[in-house]
């Protein structure tokens, strides 16, 4: 096998799409020409390099085949390259773990040649084969053969590149990944789509690069080419391109039509049953698409419906015939201001409806005209109805005599639903996986009814009490913004309930004992909470935590070792128990607790620190946080605290830490090189700023703002050559007249590395020492101050640029006729 050292040639064109590795007696039969024992060739290890997909057949006697271990062991070869070539195993009446250990019938095979010279590499490459994802016949379509090859045909087919004349066209693959995806959300059986617009528009073109992308996913697939001229041409005609299609469809020359009532029968009995793609390009009639695609049949008592689709779509007959057939198994997007009886009138007509997205509502916010009512014995709704969502449903339940049994999913938010059923009728839904009912007026809810429901979405409705009796496989339960919910109750386990979202509820306790699974929890906004039991169980899989309950006191989080998130803002939190390790947490944020102690030792991993906690006196971070990245503190009571070894950390913000005395130990700010903010706002009594700040070779940002303690600055701080913006501002007199001082002092320190240029006017004297520094503020309510800022500006102006000059022309005297210029006021005095 080929080392894992070896440098990657990724290929970007190769010469074959598909290679097969197989043993021909247990496949086909077109290996007698082989000679036996014969290593392979330089022409076969050239076919394998040369192609894109290598699809490997492991069978019985595979591996008693020493051709065909040689070619596996190119293949893996190549695989190891990094070549951009794919392996594809197959498992032919063979395990994987058969394969790998090379046991059972392939064992026996493999037995043959065990001592063969080869036979180390042939194991490596049988081993790092069966690693790769591939199909068993055994686990793949039911065991039938043919089923199994289909799959593993379109596998490969889709993925391999289009070969199309418009693929390097821009904007084009962006088009057809469009029209692909709304291919996937219609109906499997029949579907129709048209592409129309002004000429030059590129339909043509996006409609072959599709066509391109997708036809091998079809049985057959045909491409008819300028529809308009050949239907009207006296030697082509419909007939012609009814021929073309069929020939096309079953590959077969020997199929000839001679009429256009003969091509349609012929169409809908040869095409009957199979999955195929027509794509007509350039139809401008209607007897075209009938001619070529077939028609549907018109259903009395449709007339007025139509009259408003022919409305909407402004009589173009491409249009209508696209509409017509959507409407006939799926509508998608009702946003035509009809009127309701029409609207009602069209639904309840559509036996066979399975997907209805309705959208009841006009741009001006109400809803469309007509009043939204229904009695209790017609059938408005079709029970073929499986996917429902209605926004804006302007009823109190759903039609009594909906049965409701195919539904997968009703989704109805923003809706007048106070129940799904009125009377309190019971109907069991057994296919229901998804329930949406937000923003509604929901006010009950029997989940009895709804006994495999996956998903849940409750946000903002009027429940008060929710019993998850019978939800054995619910996912996912959202109640947020739930401002009447007082109780939950969960008295059987929920073994796949894994997110968990409330909001706004007036829960005083919450019980998840039975929820051994959840891995995301949220109480956002629960104002009443005081208790929270969560079984060790469920504490185990938690990732994400996030509470927001003014109430809680003590919260036990002991167990949550695979914690990744945690966001607590509880007022009266006191009480925090956490464990000795959390090695997977990654973000902290802490607000508004009563918290004066938090121990962090145990999270080696921490990326972010964020928290505002004014009683918090004591943090204890681990020695070593090589991920951590920011730490933003906020109104603590901290005195100091230890960094340690933060080596990746760029943004450490203390604001308004008013008991911060001193900074971390000098030497663990010394090896913040990636630094780049450093915060001290508004620390009123930290004194010293310790010289190894200098070492912070990437700071670009150094705030001292009310930090009124500080009387001095490092002596190396030249040597923040990144460093872009610093704030000494003051807000007081006193303060501001210091923070002068600072100015004037950090000015001197930086002026060896500055290169100065001219100055517009005195306004911008000060800022003229800190070109290189974007925003460097302060505040002085003394205008001496300022003064002396303005004109010590200018004259460091003037000694710099007739040093310049000076050093430009040898050391001889300069002419120093302009230096008026430059000095903030003008020789006769104003």
């Amino acid at each position: 096998m080929a080392s894992s050292s070896t440098s990657s040639i990724h290929k970007t064109s190769f010469k074959y799409d598909v290679f097969f590795s197989f043993r021909g007696i247990d496949t086909y039969k077109d290996d007698k020409n082989l000679e036996k024992g014969k290593r392979i060739g330089k022409e076969l290890i050239e076919a394998i390099e040369e192609s894109r997909f290598h699809v490997i057949v492991f069978s019985k006697n595979y591996a008693s085949s020493s051709w065909c271990l040689d070619e596996l062991v190119k293949i893996m070869e190549c695989q190891m390259m990094n070549t951009g070539q794919t392996v594809s195993p197959i498992f032919y009446h063979v395990e994987p773990t058969h394969v790998c250990k090379q046991s059972g019938e392939f064992g026996r095979a493999f037995a043959k040649l065990e001592n063969d010279e080869a036979a180390k590499k042939w194991k490596e490459a049988l081993i790092e084969a069966t690693s790769l994802s591939g199909r068993e016949l055994r686990t793949t379509a039911d065991g039938h053969e043919v089923d199994f090859i289909k799959l593993v045909v379109m596998d490969i087919s889709l993925k391999l590149p289009v070969v199309s004349a418009n693929e390097n066209l821009v904007g084009m693959r962006t088009r057809v990944n469009d029209v692909i995806s709304y291919l996937n959300t219609v109906p499997d059986e029949f579907c129709m789509i048209g592409i129309w617009g002004m000429g030059g528009g590129g339909k043509t073109t996006l409609a072959r690069a599709v066509f391109d992308q997708i036809c091998n996913e079809f049985e057959g697939s045909s491409f008819v080419e300028n529809v308009r001229e050949s239907s009207t041409s006296p030697l082509l005609g419909l007939k012609s391109l009814q021929q073309q299609v069929l020939r096309d469809v079953f590959k077969r020359q020997d199929i000839f039509i001679h009429g256009v009532l003969e091509g349609k029968k012929e169409m809908k009995t040869k095409m009957h049953g199979i999955k195929v793609l027509v794509v007509l390009d350039d139809v401008d009639h209607i007897d075209q698409l009938k001619a070529l695609a077939g028609e549907q049949i018109p259903v009395q008592g449709y007339e007025e419906l139509s009259q408003e689709v022919v409305s909407y779509a402004a009589g173009l007959p491409l249009t209508i015939t696209v509409l017509g057939s959507h409407l006939h198994e799926c509508i998608r997007y009702v946003s035509l201001e009809i009127s309701s009886e029409i609207f009602m009138k069209g639904l309840r007509k559509m036996k066979k409806l399975r997907y209805l997205r309705a959208y009841t509502k006009s741009h001006d916010g109400y809803c469309f005209s007509g009043d939204w009512e229904f009695d209790e014995v017609t059938e408005y709704v079709p029970n073929s109805l499986q996917y429902l969502l209605w926004i804006y449903y302007p009823f109190s339940s759903l039609p009594k005599t909906f049965q409701a049994n195919n539904l997968v999913m009703i989704g109805m938010p923003d809706s007048e639903i106070v129940q799904l059923w009125e009377g309190g009728e019971k109907k069991i839904l057994k296919k229901l996986k998804y329930l949406d009912l937000q923003n509604s007026k929901l006010k009950t809810l029997d989940l009895g009814m709804t006994p495999y429901l996956v998903q849940l979405f409750l946000n903002h409705t009027k429940l008060r009490i929710l019993e998850l009796w019978h939800t054995p496989v619910l996912f996912e339960l959202r109640l947020e913004g739930c401002d009447d919910l007082v109780e939950i109750h969960i008295p059987f386990k929920c073994p796949y309930l894994m997110k968990l979202y409330l909001g706004c509820c007036k829960l005083r306790t919450l019980d998840l004992q039975a929820t051994p699974n959840l891995k995301q929890l949220s109480l956002v906004k629960c104002v009443d909470l005081e208790e929270l039991h969560i079984s060790i169980e469920c504490r185990l899989n938690l990732t994400f935590l996030s509470f927001h309950c003014p109430k809680l006191r003590s919260l036990d989080i002991l167990g949550t070792l695979n914690l990744e998130s945690l966001l607590i803002a509880c007022d009266d939190l006191a009480e925090l128990y956490t464990p000795a390790k959390w090695p997977k947490l990654r973000f902290l944020i802490l607000c508004d607790s009563k918290l004066t102690t938090l121990d962090l030792q145990g999270a080696q991993n921490l990326e972010k620190l964020d928290r505002r906690c004014y009683k918090l006196e004591e943090l204890l971070i681990h020695s070593i946080c090589l991920k951590l990245e920011s730490i933003d503190i906020m109104g603590a009571k901290l005195m100091t605290f230890k960094l340690g070894l933060t080596p990746n950390l760029k943004r450490l913000k203390l604001t308004k830490c008013s008991h911060l005395v001193e900074l971390p130990a000098p030497e663990d700010l010394g090896l913040l090189e990636c630094l780049e903010e450093l915060i001290l706002s508004e620390c009123t009594v930290l004194r010293d700023i310790p010289n190894s700040i200098c070492k912070m070779i990437r700071l670009e940002r150094f705030h001292l703002r009310n930090c009124v303690a500080v009387e001095k600055l490092p002596e190396e701080l030249g040597r923040l050559e990144c460093l872009k913006e610093l704030n000494v501002q003051a807000d007081d007199a006193v303060a501001s007249s210091k923070a002068g001082t600072l100015f004037l002092e950090w000015s001197w320190r930086l002026k060896a590395n500055l290169k100065l240029e001219p100055l517009g006017g005195s306004e911008d004297m000060p800022f003229a020492i800190f070109r290189d520094i974007r925003c460097c503020t302060y505040t002085c309510s003394s205008f001496i101050v300022i003064g002396i800022i303005h004109l010590f500006g200018a004259f460091l102006q003037v000694y710099y640029e007739l040093d310049e000059k000076r050093k430009s022309t040898g050391g001889k005297d300069v002419d120093i006729s302009h230096v008026e210029q430059l000095l903030p006021f003008s020789s006769s005095g104003n």
